[in-house]
C-alpha cells in the first residue's frame, strides 16, 4: 500500500501506466522528432555558403533561402504545435495527485515550435 506523506492515507491504486499516460511518453518523443525535423527543413531552406573551393571549381549555389521548403517548415511547426497542445492538454487531464506533473520535454518542444513558426511568421512579413 502507498500512502501519502500528509497522514491522510490514501491509497494509489492505479495500476501501471493507463493509455493517458503511454500517450504522453510517446507524443514527447514524436514532438523531439518533429522539432529536429524543423531543424532539419530549415537547415536545407538556407541559402549555400560560398568556400574558397566553390569559387576555384565555379559551383554555383543557391544565394536565397529556398520558399518551398521555408512554407513546408512553418506548415509543419504549426503541426508541431498543435500536436504539443492537444499533448499538454490530455497531460492536464492526469494532473490529479500529487506524484502526477506536467512534462518538461513538452513544454520546451512546445516554444520551439512557437519560436519557429512566429520566427518564419515575422520573416515572412518583412518579406512582402
Amino acid at each position: 500500500m502507498n500512502y501519502w506523506p500528509d497522514d491522510k492515507h490514501i491509497t494509489d491504486h492505479r495500476e501501471g501506466p493507463d493509455f493517458l499516460m503511454k500517450w504522453i511518453k510517446t507524443a514527447s518523443i514524436l514532438a523531439w522528432l518533429m522539432v529536429g525535423a524543423i531543424v532539419i527543413m530549415f537547415d536545407q531552406a538556407r541559402p549555400q555558403i560560398y568556400s574558397i573551393l566553390d569559387i576555384h571549381y565555379n559551383k554555383v549555389s543557391a544565394s536565397t533561402w529556398n520558399q518551398d521548403v521555408l512554407m513546408g517548415t512553418f506548415i509543419l511547426s504549426i503541426c508541431t504545435f498543435l500536436f504539443i497542445l492537444i499533448s499538454l492538454l490530455a497531460n492536464a487531464q492526469r494532473l490529479k495527485r500529487k506524484v502526477d506533473r506536467v512534462r518538461i520535454s513538452l513544454v520546451v518542444t512546445m516554444f520551439i515550435s512557437l519560436g519557429f513558426m512566429l520566427g518564419l511568421f515575422i520573416w515572412y512579413l518583412g518579406t512582402l
